[in-house]
């Protein structure tokens, strides 16, 4: 007998979407069980919309509060539910017309069953990059959330909490909800559920439909409050993994996933015009970080990872006239030196005999380039640059780049001694495609890691931040006085 599923809807102010949100629930090939609607006090049409589909379909049940936000609105429909499973859809997006079909087909008793993502574009002259497909990896095998975590993180791991179906009685008997009155709500959501689940099974199936339209939460430009709740969310994650579930993590993936909020925070700041406008939310988050991690990132092995994130909190921090604390600070800069030259070191640049095949032309090659002249030596070998597209084989980089040809993969020449593949984010495809090509997987060198969280890129900036102590050696440290 198929398990009960229910649809959690927080409605707010999305009069142009929400009839396709509606329909796509109500038109289930296989229905569900229970639709609950909550209205955050909208103040455009969409209340009346939702009493319209509630007179014309009976089984929908709709709640309406004063604005809250979205944390408030799931919450309230996850108090009312009495389905065994319950799925989040957000009322500007809609699902395939088969989900409730196939998720009551695949459901065995999981703690979570995630599923996929398609995307709508409904922005003119953009594209978003499909960040919610779940990798075949994952898909067909049951596992504890921990060992889910393990192999989706960092590239597959989407936080989404529309992209799954919950147990019911999973999610209340260990109190996972939504904190209230924050921004990424979805990332606390996320961290609970896969720590404490025994029960998680991925599905390929795309069986949403992210819609990225103009005004949405998603496409609307930062704000200052934006930035101090990514903030708040992150020490609430903090403290949750530093109080709870701490035993059940690997040490290094735990690091590695509190980087990568550091770098997401980055990632943020960037939307700013002006870096004043968040000037003393950044100096409280840097400080916080330092606060929590400082003692534990410190006192074991430095990672290449550690060293740029740290390394970046620390130019940050004395850009902005803040003290840190400078023996800390030389330990990590020295120690950042070493992982960053063992990473280039393997690239034969400095065999004037050597064919090195580069597979990438963008930024992640630049700054390979610039801190290999820069940490190492002047680049000797003979090189080329490979690209995935073979309309782009005759492409130049840059216009002064003295006359290396570009090739596309399936053209890459017999006679190359390394190709290195050069861009974290597309290593894995380049891989599969040096391997269709049928190219000696030993000629290629992988730049990073797998789950590395920085790359050359973010290496580079903190050199180029650096003015005054960066080439400084070991040794002179000694005179250099302790701030804290």
């Amino acid at each position: 007998m198929a398990h009960s599923l229910g649809a959690v809807i927080p409605v707010y102010n999305v009069e142009n979407y929400l009839r396709e949100c509606l329909d796509s629930v109500m038109g289930q090939a296989v229905p569900f069980d229970e639709i609950l609607v909550v209205n955050d006090g909208s103040e455009d049409e969409s209340l009346s919309i939702c009493r319209e589909y509630c007179r014309k379909y009976p089984q929908i049940k709709l709640f309406s509060q004063e604005n809250k936000g979205l944390s408030a609105a799931r919450n309230l429909g996850m108090a009312y539910a009495k389905s065994e499973y319950l799925i989040f859809l957000d009322s500007d997006d809609y699902l395939d017309l088969r989900t409730a079909g196939i998720l009551k087909q695949k459901l065995s008793g999981q703690d979570v069953l995630y599923y996929g993502a398609a995307i709508q574009e409904d922005m003119e002259g953009t594209k978003h990059r499909n960040i919610y497909q779940r990798k075949e990896k994952l898909c067909g095998r049951l596992m504890t959330g921990m060992e889910y975590f393990y192999e989706a993180f960092p590239g597959n791991y989407v936080v989404s909490a529309c992209l799954g179906a919950y147990k019911n009685v999973f999610l209340k008997n260990h109190g996972i909800r939504f904190p209230e009155g924050l921004y990424y709500e979805d990332n606390f959501f996320q961290i609970q559920v896969v720590c404490e689940a025994e029960k998680v099974e991925c599905i390929s199936e795309g069986l949403y439909i992210r819609r990225y339209r103009p005004g949405s939460i998603t496409t609307t430009p930062a704000d200052r409050k934006k930035y101090r709740d990514r903030g708040r969310i992150q020490l609430k994650i903090w403290d949750y993994l530093q109080s709870g579930p701490q035993n059940k993590w690997k040490e290094e993936v735990k690091k590695k996933f509190i980087l990568r909020d550091v770098l997401q925070m980055r990632g943020l700041e960037k939307q700013y015009s002006s870096p004043q406008e968040i000037k003393t939310e950044k100096i409280w988050y840097l400080k916080q970080f330092l606060e929590y991690w400082e003692a534990h990132f410190l006192e074991g092995e430095l990672s290449f990872d550690v060293c740029c994130v740290f390394l970046y909190i620390y130019e940050e921090l004395k850009e902005l006239n803040e003290k840190i604390n400078f023996r800390q600070y030389g330990k990590v800069k020295n120690r950042f030196k070493e992982t960053v030259s063992e990473k280039l070191g393997n690239l034969c640049f400095d065999n004037p005999h050597a064919k090195v095949g580069i597979y990438g032309k963008g930024k992640h090659t630049e700054a390979m380039f610039a801190l290999y002249e820069r940490m190492i030596g002047k680049i000797r070998c003979q090189y080329i640059f490979i690209v995935s597209d073979p309309g782009r084989e005759q492409e130049g980089f840059p216009a002064e780049d003295g006359g290396h040809p570009t090739v596309s993969f399936q053209n890459i020449p017999g006679d190359m001694d390394r190709i290195i593949l050069s861009s974290s984010v597309y290593m894995a495809q380049m891989a599969e495609n040096l391997a269709r090509a049928g190219i000696d997987s030993k000629k290629g060198y992988k730049l990073y890691d797998e789950g590395d969280v920085c790359d050359l890129i973010m290496a580079y900036d903190v050199v180029c931040k650096e003015k005054d102590y960066f080439w400084m050696t070991a040794g002179e440290w000694d005179g250099k006085p302790e701030e804290k």
